[in-house]
C-alpha cells in the first residue's frame, strides 16, 4: 500500500565471468549427447560459457560439431582477454577490467557490499494537527494518524532512542482539526515530544496564533524550529523561538541541518503576527548559514524547509556548490521525488498520511555522500479489508487524552447533519451567518480557502466548526463604492463565498448583482468579510482608507456556531435542507 519513487547514483553494472577453454581429444567420440571433461561443450551445453565471458562485447555464443565452442556470432570486437575475474568484482569496460561496485561498496567474495555509514532519515511535512486516525465520510478509506505512522517508521528502522536515524518536520504542524487548534499546537508539540523529532522548519502557520505563543511552544518542544532566512530585524540574529541550524551525529556522522521558512510571509501572515522579524532571502541564508553548519563539526549538510518543491529545484544550482545533498519540502502538500544537480529534493505529503524515507551511504574517510534514496510511504489504506498497522501505544495514548479533552470542552451538539456538509453549502452557510450577525450590510464575501475541513455525517458539535474553520479570524464592515466592488471581484483569481451577491465571471466581463438587482458603480455598499483578507497587502486591488473600516468583535466562526443553532436541526430536520448549495460565483 505504499507509493515509491527511487533516485540512486550508480555505476554500470555489467557481468562478465571467467573464461573457459577445452581441447577435443579426438580419441574419443564427440556428439554422443555427454558433456565429458575433456570436451569444451556438447550441443546445447556450453559450461556456462557466454560471448562476454569470453571477452566479447555481444552476440551468441555456440557449440561446433567438434565440440568446440564456435565465437563467430559473438561480437569479433574483443574487449578484454582473458576474461575478467568475477571475485575480484571486474568486468570489462573499454578494454579494461574494472571494479563494478559502487561508489561506497567493497568486492567480498565476488559480491559488491556496502563500505560506507548508512544515514537513515525520515521526513513528515504539513501536519496541521491531524494527530488521529479515522475513515473517510464514504467508508472507503482509513487514515492512519500520528500513532499508526509512528509505527511504519519502527518497522524500516526508526528508533528515537537510538542515533542511527532522525525525524524531521518541514513545518506548518499546527491549525487544522480542533485537538490542534483550540489548544494553539500543545497537543501537536507534545506528540511530536514523544515521537523524537529532531528538528522542525518553522511555516506560515506557526504564526497563526502570534509569536508569543510560538515562542511557548518551542519552549515545550524538545526540539528547535529552525529558519535560516528568519532573523530580528533590530539585532539580525534568529527570533528568540528559532534557529538557523543544528548538528546532530547519526551513525557517527556529524549532520548539518539548516531549515528555512518560506519567502513572503507578509502575504500570507498578517503584519500583526510578524511584528520586528524580517526574512533574508534563500540564497543569502544559504551562503551565511552553511559555513557556520561546516564549522561546527557538520560533514553532511542538509535543509528541512517550508518551501514548495519545485521553488527548492530552482535552489539546486546554489545548494549543488554549496555541497548540500538533500533539500526537502512543505507547504505544498504534495509528495515528490527528483535530482538536480547532484541534489535530491524530497517532499513527504501532509496530514501524518505519508512520510518520506531517505537513506544515504557516506565515505567514511571523505564523509561524502556516495548514493542516496528515497521513498515516500503511505498511512492510509483501502476498505474492504484494510491492513493497518497497530498504533504505537505510547503515541496513541497521548492522542487519545487529547482526544478526550475536545469532547469535554467542545463536545456542545449544536445541530445535526444527515448527509454531512461541504463545498458550496458549507461557504454559503457561514457567509449567511455573516449577514444574520450584521444585518446591516448589503454582502459578505469570504476565501473559501479558509476552511480547512468539512461536516461529516451525524451530530455536528462546536469541535467540528473549530475544524473547519480554524483560523482566528474576526469580522470587519467595509464601505466600498459599487466600482470599487466589481473591480475586487475582478481582480480575485480564484471563487470566493458570497452571500447577498451573484458574481458571474464566464463571460467577457464581470458581472454582479446585488440583492437581486444589478450592482451600481457610484453607490456605497457595507461588505463584510474577516479581518484576515484585509490585512492581506495584495488581496484588494485598492487601499482601503482606514476611517472606510469597522472592525466588529464577531469571530467568524461564532457566527456559524450561531447560525447552525438557529436552525435546530435534528434527526428529522438536517442541517443541509436549510442550506443553499448553488455556487454564487461562477468562473
Amino acid at each position: 500500500m505504499r507509493s515509491t519513487s527511487r533516485v540512486a547514483f550508480s555505476v554500470l553494472i555489467l557481468l562478465a565471468f571467467l573464461a573457459g577453454a577445452g581441447c577435443s581429444n579426438r580419441d574419443y567420440p564427440c556428439g554422443n549427447g555427454l558433456l565429458e571433461s575433456f570436451e569444451a561443450c556438447e550441443g546445447d551445453f556450453l559450461r556456462n560459457e557466454t560471448c562476454l565471458s569470453l571477452g566479447y562485447n555481444s552476440g551468441q555464443l555456440a557449440c561446433r560439431d567438434n565440440c568446440t565452442l564456435d565465437t563467430s556470432g559473438c561480437s569479433q570486437i574483443k574487449l578484454c582477454e582473458p576474461a575478467c575475474d568475477l571475485t575480484l568484482c571486474e568486468t570489462c569496460i573499454n578494454g579494461t577490467c574494472t571494479s563494478y561496485c559502487r561508489a561506497g561498496e567493497v568486492c567480498e567474495a565476488g559480491t559488491c557490499e556496502v563500505d560506507g555509514i548508512p544515514l537513515r532519515l525520515f521526513f513528515t511535512a504539513d501536519e496541521h494537527g491531524w494527530l488521529f486516525s479515522g475513515w473517510s465520510d464514504d467508508g472507503n478509506v482509513f487514515y492512519g494518524g500520528a500513532a499508526e505512522l509512528m509505527t511504519l517508521m519502527r518497522e524500516r528502522g526508526y528508533d528515537p532512542n537510538e542515533n542511527n536515524s532522525l525525524l524531521l518536520s518541514d513545518g506548518d504542524m499546527w491549525t487544522g482539526p480542533a485537538i490542534s487548534t483550540w489548544y494553539k499546537g500543545e497537543s501537536v508539540v507534545e506528540v511530536m515530544n514523544a515521537m523524537g523529532y529532531s528538528a522542525a522548519a518553522i511555516g506560515n502557520h506557526e504564526f497563526d496564533f502570534g509569536q508569543d505563543v510560538l515562542l511557548q511552544r518551542s519552549q515545550e518542544a524538545d526540539f528547535p524550529f529552525l529558519a535560516a532566512n528568519l532573523r530580528d530585524e533590530v539585532s539580525g540574529d534568529p527570533p528568540a523561538y528559532a534557529r538557523n541550524y543544528i548538528v546532530e551525529e547519526v551513525n557517527g556522522v556529524q549532520v548539518g541541518i539548516i531549515g528555512l521558512t518560506l519567502d513572503g510571509l507578509p502575504y500570507l501572515v498578517c503584519s500583526d503576527n510578524l511584528e520586528g522579524l524580517v526574512e533574508t532571502g534563500y540564497e543569502q541564508a544559504l551562503r551565511e548559514t552553511v559555513p557556520l553548519a561546516r564549522a561546527d563539526g557538520a560533514q553532511v549538510v542538509i535543509v528541512i524547509s517550508h518551501i514548495c518543491p519545485d521553488d527548492l529545484m530552482e535552489l539546486t544550482r546554489l545548494a549543488a556548490e554549496l555541497d548540500i545533498d538533500l533539500m526537502t519540502a512543505g507547504h505544498c502538500h504534495s509528495t515528490f521525488v527528483d535530482e538536480r544537480y547532484g541534489v535530491l529534493v524530497v517532499s513527504p505529503g501532509a496530514s501524518m498520511v505519508k512520510f518520506a524515507q531517505v537513506d544515504m551511504i557516506v565515505n567514511p574517510v571523505t564523509f561524502k555522500v556516495v548514493s542516496k534514496e528515497a521513498e515516500v510511504v503511505e498511512n492510509y489504506y483501502y476498505a474492504p479489508d484494510p491492513v493497518v498497522p497497530d498504533p504505537d501505544p505510547a503515541i496513541q495514548s497521548i492522542v487519545d487524552f487529547w482526544l478526550e479533552q475536545v469532547e469535554q470542552d467542545l463536545g456542545e451538539v449544536i445541530g445535526y447533519t444527515q448527509t454531512g456538509i461541504d463545498g458550496w453549502a458549507m461557504y454559503n452557510m457561514t457567509v449567511d451567518s455573516f449577514l444574520m450577525a450584521l444585518p446591516e450590510a448589503d454582502l459578505a464575501v469570504v476565501n473559501t480557502t479558509g476552511f480547512r475541513s468539512s461536516y461529516s455525517p451525524g451530530d455536528i458539535t462546536i469541535a467540528h466548526t473549530v475544524s473547519v474553520q480554524p483560523f482566528e479570524n474576526y469580522l470587519v464592515v467595509l464601505e466600498l463604492t459599487g466600482a470599487q466592488i466589481v473591480r475586487a471581484f475582478e481582480y480575485f483569481y480564484w471563487p470566493q463565498a458570497l452571500a447577498g451577491a451573484l458574481v458571474d465571471k464566464s463571460g467577457a466581463r464581470t458581472i454582479v448583482s446585488i440583492n437581486g438587482g444589478p450592482i451600481n458603480p457610484a453607490s456605497t455598499y457595507r461588505l463584510v468579510t474577516i479581518d484576515y483578507l484585509l490585512c492581506q497587502p495584495d488581496y484588494f486591488p485598492f487601499d482601503v482608507p482606514p476611517e472606510s473600516v469597522t472592525f466588529t468583535d464577531l469571530h467568524w466562526r461564532q457566527t456559524t456556531e450561531d447560525w447552525i443553532r438557529a436552525q435546530e436541526s435534528a434527526g428529522d430536520d438536517p442541517l443541509e435542507d436549510f442550506l443553499d448549495p448553488t455556487p454564487r460565483w461562477v468562473d
